[in-house]
């Protein structure tokens, strides 16, 4: 009988071995641990080891306490809980000699129907100087993955770089509006962007100059998240935009609009 079990054994053993083998397999199991929840440790990371002196700060705490000119200040919420206030206090300090780049506020059908003709950018306190905003942008499918191509300014060697910016929404600016509907233009002129990116299916990104600092306002900032960071130039155009001369002496990254708790 053991006789009979150790040779059944030695034979499933055997065909074990000639029908099976052992193989190491790559699973993606996403995010672990602070990556899960910070969108833009990536970001922080990447622009250090850079030679970027970046930092994340939370909140609206950092507009309460606004970091030096010369600073480069990211937002990348929707700054639902910015007051007029607050806001003014980011401008100046942009004007100041910051430079502050920021997501545009999207908005709906309703809330343009609403403005009734009148500058969207009421919604957005911190974009209502220069009229910009974004809004659902309808592509077919086989667009969506479109790569804008483009060269940066004061780029000398004009080399061209991708970034797969989101084509769902399109960033709207005050040279958008000129319609005789609005009159805004004749009426009450907004500055126009220095620099813009776009391409036949959108515009993406809009670069002001006001007085001694920079505002960039973006279609959307999920390029520098960790997911995105990675594709395409995404991570050299973020590099580009924070060492910005004259505006390269630190970066705060904002990610979360919170308020301080009151207790």
């Amino acid at each position: 009988l053991y006789a009979l079990l150790l040779v059944i054994c030695v034979a499933t053993g055997y065909w074990f071995y000639n029908n099976f083998e052992w193989v190491i397999e790559e699973q993606e199991v996403g995010f672990q641990g602070i990556a899960k929840t910070n969108q833009l440790l990536a970001a922080e990371i990447f622009l250090r080891r850079m030679g970027v002196q970046a930092k994340q700060v939370n909140g609206l705490v950092a507009v309460r306490q606004l970091p030096p000119t010369q600073h480069t200040m990211m937002i990348t919420t929707q700054r639902e809980t910015l007051t007029h206030e607050l806001s003014q206090r980011l401008l100046d300090w942009v004007k100041a000699g910051g430079h502050l780049i920021v997501e545009a506020r999207y908005l709906t059908s309703g809330e343009l129907k609403k403005a009734g003709g009148k500058d969207p950018g009421k919604y957005d306190p911190l974009l209502d100087e220069l009229f910009v905003y974004t809004s659902s942008n309808d592509l077919d499918d086989d667009k969506e993955d479109r790569a804008a191509v483009f060269v940066l300014p004061q780029d000398e060697s004009e080399t061209e770089i991708k970034v797969h910016f989101p084509h769902y929404r399109k960033l709207v600016t005050a040279s958008d509006q000129k319609n005789q509907e609005t009159g805004h233009n004749q009426l009450n002129p907004k500055p126009e962007p220095n620099w813009i990116i776009k391409d036949e299916l959108g515009q993406y990104l809009a670069q002001y100059s006001l007085d001694n600092g920079l505002l960039t306002v973006l279609n959307s900032s999920n390029i520098f998240t960790n997911d995105n960071l990675d594709e395409n130039d995404n991570a050299y155009l973020l590099h580009y935009l924070v060492q910005h001369p004259g505006f390269d002496s630190g970066v705060w990254l904002i990610r979360v609009d919170d308020m301080p708790a009151l207790w």
